[in-house]
């Protein structure tokens, strides 16, 4: 029983860290890119490829399929299709 609790706070601990990456990600973003020499060309390509790395991460870790993301982010917002 103490192998599943551990297993369970190690788990969870890693998916809110991935959470609390996407938001402060989507806060700190573009000053981010810039630092690390992303022209500003090239921002919104840099950061839509961050966010979409870091959901593959999440639902690879969920056991999801991480090819659904993939369609849903080329299909655009609901409702643009």
């Amino acid at each position: 029983m103490k192998s599943f609790a551990a297993t369970f706070i190690v788990a969870s601990l890693g998916y809110f860290v991935d959470i609390y990456d996407l938001i402060l990600f989507g806060v700190v973003r573009i000053e981010s890119l810039k630092a690390i020499g992303i022209s500003p060309e090239h921002l919104l390509d840099a950061g839509m490829l961050s966010r979409f790395c870091t959901e593959t991460d999440i639902k690879v870790e969920r056991g999801e399929d991480p090819e659904d993301g993939f369609t849903t982010m080329l299909q655009g917002p609901v409702g643009t299709q």
